[in-house]
Formats: structure tokens, sequence, C-alpha cells
């Protein structure tokens, strides 16, 4: 695609455990944490992770080795092309609707940020402000809007370009910008300066009119942003207006606030598809009809196309019709996202059960991807406790996939705790979070000191964020615990958890222990309260005051172990 070769004698990749971040562009010697992209072959059945940072932290060997940023300021000449290199390679290894889908998701990385900063910035106060959803998630997306707006053989041209100008030096973004604007021709600063400059994005509210007697459609785009924060922009989009049967696709050129176009429809369009393309960052105010999303469905081709079309239509998911749209999407669509979507929101229909019963249990017999068949065989659950759905969860114990062995344990859990705690011994040695999530909720909930190693052993497998959850299940258990060596040792691998863990799982495992040790206090209140009445009646306490002296002792051992995490 680039057309530079890569400049180094050898690429190395490099797995290690107990790593800060989740992978670093060494020339030539990428290191990758391995809850990044370390897999058994039995995981990888629901998917393969870890491709996405392999290609981020392989792009980085030409954007930030190669030619690296010339200040922090500079960061998204990295970093942003190393995320735009996770789609490329979406794009080539699994197509446009993977592509588009993994796009998707950066995109909502950048919209959950509670902050508004330029791409390029020169005011940030640490160095590590940089590394956020600007110079990664919106740098992304920035740099697909760069393509569209030149187009591919220009934009592959002009990375090349700036690779040869720039290589085994530092580069600010105008090196970025001279080699666009020498591949091109044309002056760039406009989408420079309102893109990698400035910051914000788009307000935009569309609105059309046809005419009948003369054959027109008035579209009309309003840039409602506030201008005294953002600018006002130049935004280069594709219309496709759908109309006898065929597509027509117009290019327009949007640089005013308000601004009508007046584009040929010989009969009334069935659809006017708005940024058909998909390029856009923006918020986008466009209402449609139900008919134009039905339409859209069934006829847009790409990915965000058919998503927001089911998006828009999940309020009216009480007409038959639309429900119809949903079920076809649950079989039949080429996109597996799109599929589990449609198939999360089916699960909440009241009506049609005894065909949405069929669909669910046709989707998890014979579909192909594992995550979808996981969806259907959840959102059969939810449906039915039949005798037959019971009997087809736990044939499904025996699948290869984690995720549908993890579904079927979590509906036996619910239905027949017995039977789950049976079944799932078979399962404590795995390594799949898919199963070991639901075994730990059963465990907590129905299990004895016979599950507490269960916890031990599986803590290997949790990193970050994950322990929060599976600690609090963990210490849910040793609660019921009356065995003070087993509680201690517990304690103690929440001690372990605590060290070096981030501030959200060192609270969760420091309350994890204090909820242990509150409980032996009240062990020792009662029991003091009790030998308090044997004694006032004279009867013998020799017994309690040896199981109190225990007590004592082990509430002091988590006392400690609690006050080394305070």
């Amino acid at each position: 695609k680039l057309g530079v070769p890569y400049a180094w004698p050898k690429y190395a990749q490099i797995v290690v455990r107990d790593y800060v971040s989740g992978a670093m562009e060494n020339t030539s010697a990428t290191l990758h944490g391995d809850f990044m992209v370390y897999q058994t072959p039995r995981e990888m059945v629901d998917g393969k992770k870890g491709s996405s940072v392999i290609a981020h932290e392989l792009f980085h060997q030409w954007f930030g080795d190669l030619v690296t940023s010339e200040s922090w300021s500079n960061l998204p000449l990295n970093e942003s092309f190393a995320t735009y290199g996770e789609y490329l390679w979406e794009e080539y290894k699994n197509g446009r609707d993977a592509a588009d889908y993994h796009h998707y998701q950066s995109k909502q990385g950048y919209l959950a940020s509670k902050k508004e900063v330029d791409l390029i910035r020169f005011d940030y106060e640490n160095r590590e402000d940089m590394f956020d959803g600007f110079s990664y998630n919106k740098g992304g997306q920035v740099l697909h809007m760069l393509r569209k707006a030149v187009g591919d053989e220009a934009f592959f041209a002009s990375l090349k370009k700036y690779l040869e100008n720039n290589k085994f030096k530092s580069a600010e973004i105008h090196n970025l910008r001279l080699a666009f604007e020498d591949v091109t021709g044309t002056d760039m600063n406009w989408f420079f300066n309102q893109w990698f400059l400035n910051k914000g994005r788009p307000k935009l509210k569309v609105s059309k009119n046809y005419n009948a007697t003369n054959g027109s459609l008035e579209l009309t785009v309003e840039q409602n942003q506030n201008l005294k924060n953002v600018p006002l922009y130049k935004l280069p989009v594709e219309v496709d207006i759908y109309a006898n049967g065929s597509v027509n696709r117009s290019h327009l050129l949007i640089t005013e606030q308000k601004q009508t176009f007046t584009l040929v429809a010989n009969s009334s369009p069935h659809l006017v598809n708005f940024d058909a393309e998909r390029q856009l960052l923006c918020d986008l105010d466009y209402i449609k009809t139900e008919e134009e999303y039905v339409f859209q469905y069934k006829n847009a081709p790409l990915f965000e196309d058919r998503l927001e079309a089911l998006k828009q239509l999940e309020s009216t998911l009480t007409n038959s019709l639309v429900i119809d749209v949903y079920k076809a999407a649950a079989k039949n669509d080429k996109f597996f996202a799109i599929q589990n979507f449609a198939i999360s929101k089916l699960e909440n229909v009241e009506s049609d059960k005894s065909n949405l019963k069929k669909l669910f249990t046709d989707i998890y017999m014979n579909g192909k991807n594992t995550r979808t068949r996981a969806k259907a065989l959840h959102a059969l659950n939810k449906l039915s406790t039949d005798a037959d759905v019971i009997t087809l969860n736990e044939k499904a114990l025996n699948e290869t996939s984690y995720a549908i062995c993890g579904e079927a344990i979590t509906m036996l859990a619910k239905n027949n705790p017995t039977l789950a705690l049976e079944k799932t011994r078979a399962f404590e040695r795995e390594t799949g979070k898919d199963v070991l999530y639901p075994i730990a909720e059963l465990y907590s909930t129905h299990g004895t000191d016979e599950q507490l190693p269960f916890f031990k052993n599986a803590l290997k497998y949790f990193n970050g964020f994950e322990m929060i959850s599976f600690s609090a299940y963990y210490a849910k258990l040793v609660k019921k615990s009356s065995n003070p060596t087993l509680v201690i040792s517990a304690a103690k691998d929440m001690e372990a958890i605590n060290l070096d863990a981030n501030r959200y799982t060192k609270y969760a495992s420091k309350k994890a222990v204090k909820d242990i040790l509150d409980v032996w206090e009240n062990k020792e209140k009662k029991l003091i309260e009790t030998i308090g009445v044997l004694k006032k009646e004279n009867k013998e306490t020799s017994a309690i005051d040896k199981e109190l002296q225990l007590v004592i002792d082990t509430k002091n051992a988590l006392d400690k172990i609690y006050n080394n995490l305070k």
C-alpha cells in the first residue's frame, strides 16, 4: 500500500508478562503484553484477538519509527496512522464490513471523551495527556476522511511522498500537508486547519424536499456547531439517491453554514442516503421515515447503513414489518456484528415468542460464527426454560466454544444449580474468561469451601479491570467459609491482587478484604455475647473459648492484611 520498503533487516515480536502497556513499537522489535495477543487454540475458536494491535504496531515501523513526530504535540503523526493501520488491515484481510465495524467502534471511543481538544495541540499539561481518544481514535477517523477527500490513489501516493521525504528524520503536521499538496497539486490547508489544528466536529442538520413538477430534489444542509469554538467546515460528501430501481451518486461540497443543493430525481426517491460513504465525523440530525429505514437496511450496502437503520427502527420493534426486518438481519446478514445486534434486540420482543424460539434455535444450530451462536443461545434461554431448551444447553457444554459453554453454564446455574455445579467441574482448569466468569458467579452463590481452589487457580488468567468482578465473586464465597486457613489464604490473594493494580482494582481488592474481615468481627462479637450468657448461667465455656480464640486469631490476621492495603 505504501510503496516504501521495510527499512530494517528483521522484524521481531516479543510477548511478555506483567507489561505496563498494551504494546510498544520498538524499532524492529515490538513488545506485546500477553493479555493483548496470547490465546489458547480453544479461545481462538471464538475469534482471534490481537490482529488489530499487531497491525497497529507494525504500521508504527513506518509512522513513528521510520519517520517520527518532532514533538509530543505532533504525536498524532504516529498514533493516528497506527490506528488507521488497523483499518487498512481489516479492509485487506476481512473486507469492508469488518473494517467499518472496527472504525465505528474506534469512533465511539472518541465520542465518549469528556474533553474537546485540538488534534495537534501545544497546551497539554503532561505528555501522557497526548495518549488519548484524540491522538488515536479521532486521528484515525480524520485520516479516513482525508483518504475519501483525495481518493485512494492520491492518498497512498501522498503517504509514500511523506515517508520518503522524511525518512530517518522527525516531522510535524505541515510535512504531511506539504506531501499531500505536492501529490494532489491543490491547497490542503482547509482540511488540515479544520481537522488537525482545531477542536470539535460539525453538527449537521439535513432535510430534503422532492419537487415532482420538475423532477428535482432539494437537499438542505445546516452546520449548527458553535462557531465561537468550532470552525465552519468544508465538507466533501457523497449522496446516493435510490429511485426507479437504481441508485445515483452525487458529490457535494458543503462550504456554508446553510446550503441547499438541487439534485436530479425523476421520481420520488425511496431513500436519500446522505454521506453514503459513511466518512464524516459529525453529529447528524437527519430524520427519515420508518419505510426509508426499512429500505435502507435492505438496499444500502455498508455496515453503518445497516446498523443505523436497525438502531433507528428499534423504537418500533412492535411493528410486524420491523420485526421481520430484524429477523432477516439476525439470520441472514452477511456480518456477524449486525446479526448479534439484531438478536440482542429481538430477545426482548414479547410477541411472536413461538417463531422467535424457532429462529434462535435455528441460528444456534446452524450458524457459522460461534459468537453469534452464543448470542442466539442467550436469547433462547431468556425466552424459554422448556425441557428441550435445558437439554440443548446440556449438550452445548460439549461445544469447543467458550462463549457457547459460558451461556449454557449461566442458564443451568439459574435453573438447576445442582446440575450446574456437577457439570462445571470439567471446566475448572480452562482458561477462557467466557466460562470462568459464569463459573465464578455460580460458585459464589452456590459453592462451598470445595470450590475455593478454583478461584486461586483462575486468578492468573485475569488482568486489570477484569479482576474487579472476579475478586468480588471470590470474596463472596470466602465470606461463607469457616475455615481460617482457607480464609486467610484468600485474603492474601486479595493482597497480591492489590499490588501494582489500577486504583479501581485496588479499591475492589481492599473492599473484598474488608468484607471478609467484617464477617469475622461479627463472629467474634456473637461468640463473646454467647460466652457472656453461658457464664451468667454458670455453664461450661471452654469449647467456645477455644473457638473464640481461633476466630480472634483469624480476625487479627485479616486485620493485618487489611491495614497493609490502606
